[in-house]
Formats: structure tokens, C-alpha cells, sequence
């Protein structure tokens, strides 16, 4: 989390105003305490949102993840006062400046998010998606809160949760594909370069390494001895 928001603020533009928010299920102290580090460095506050775990607790998980994949859920209840908010998984960089991310217009949608080329065409059945749908990652979302909350949207999602627990194979995820798979504004691959794409020729990440905005480590983490990625 600390390298995702020290490339947020190392790359943002002069006069950029950034709130940081952290969903907190637990975050124990000494790791806050590193974390202020950078708000000092920085001259920024990071404001933590308490989140009660057992709300989770029936929700689909394994050994790899936790109950924290579910916390983007709450945001549009968490976060009243806020109608747009940028959701960003921890394991992720920044290379530029994020406001022209934040500034895309979502105004007649319930949020912005990339294509996820792994998951295309794999998970349409089981998810009961049509064929043409474009399956999102949701490592990287630029939500519409007001439009979000309108439609109680985050209720229709966790239905779908507690109703189809056998389909969630990538949690959260899945549920948000299946509930929103029509509704949302899918935008350029550089808003969310998931790295094993850099070993396929298709997405040759040389090709648009200086178009890279955020390069996002899902799956093998480059702390892992074996990971020989690239990126």
C-alpha cells in the first residue's frame, strides 16, 4: 500500500488535491505508523475507514484472499458526502498523473474500469454474461457514488453474492461483472496494465510503455523470487 500511494503523490501534477482514504479490517498499528512517514513526506492525511469484518464473514473466500476483496463494495455507503471517488487496489504503481484518470467523464455510468483480458470469454457462461460482454478487472475503478447510490447498487451486488456463491470463483469481481457487465465505461488498458500481459505478444508492454499510467502486479507479485516479469 505505502509504494501505491508514494507513486500516486510522486507523479501527481503541482496544485493536484489528493484525499486518500484506506478501508481498515484490521491495520495494525506499527504498519500506520510507517504510513505516516509518507503523509509527513507528503504534507497529506490519510483518513481510515473502520470496516467490520463480520459483515463478510458468509461471503465466498479462500486461503489467497481475504474478506478485504469485498470492502469496494461499501464505498458508496461508507463515503456520503463524496458523489466520485478513484478505487485502487494496494498492489499497484502509479506512473503519471493520476487527475487524467480522475477526470474522465462517468457522468451516465455507474463507474469506469478496464477490460480484463484474462478472464474474456472465460467466465460469460458460469456468469450467465452474453458473449460480447467485456468482463472488467475491478483492481482499478473510477466510481460514480451518487449514480451508484440512486440505484442501491451495491445491495444488487451482494445479492448476487449471497445467492450465488458457487459462481464466485473471483469474488467480488464476478459479481460485479455479472450485475454490471452493461453498465459501465470501459477505458484504455494503460488505466490498468495487469503486468503478466507483458508476456504476451498481443500486449507487447514496449509498445506502450511510455502510454502506461498504472501497472498493476495482480497475480505474481515482483517480491516473488520466481516472478520474471518485466515489469
Amino acid at each position: 500500500m505505502g509504494v501505491a500511494i508514494c507513486s500516486i503523490f510522486e507523479n501527481k501534477k503541482d496544485g493536484y488535491i489528493i484525499d486518500v482514504y484506506v478501508f481498515d479490517g484490521g491495520i495494525k498499528e506499527d504498519n500506520k505508523i510507517k504510513l505516516r512517514f509518507l503523509e509527513e513526506k507528503y504534507s497529506f492525511k490519510i483518513i481510515y475507514i473502520k470496516i467490520d469484518v463480520t459483515l463478510f464473514n458468509d461471503f465466498y473466500i479462500n486461503k489467497h484472499i481475504s474478506h478485504a476483496a469485498y470492502f469496494r463494495l461499501m464505498i458508496p455507503e461508507l463515503l456520503l458526502s463524496i458523489d466520485k471517488v478513484l478505487y485502487l487496489d494496494c498492489d499497484l504503481i502509479v506512473k503519471g498523473d493520476i487527475s487524467s484518470l480522475f477526470e474522465i467523464n462517468i457522468m451516465d455510468y455507474y463507474f469506469a474500469a478496464v477490460e480484463d483480458y484474462f478472464a474474456e470469454n472465460t467466465r460469460h457462461t458460469e456468469l450467465n454474461m452474453p458473449k460480447n460482454a467485456k468482463y472488467f478487472n475491478s483492481g482499478v475503478m473510477l466510481m460514480n457514488l451518487e449514480k451508484w447510490r440512486s440505484d442501491s447498487v451495491s445491495k444488487k451486488v451482494i445479492n448476487f453474492i449471497i445467492n450465488n456463491p458457487d459462481k464466485l470463483k473471483l469474488y467480488d469481481q464476478d459479481a460485479l461483472n455479472a450485475t454490471l457487465w452493461d453498465k459501465y465505461l470501459n477505458i484504455p488498458l494503460k488505466f490498468n496494465y495487469v503486468t503478466a500481459l507483458a508476456n504476451i505478444d498481443n500486449f507487447n508492454y514496449k509498445e506502450i510503455e511510455n502510454e502506461i499510467l498504472i501497472v498493476h502486479y495482480a497475480g505474481n507479485k515482483p517480491w516473488n523470487y520466481f516472478n520474471k516479469n518485466p515489469l
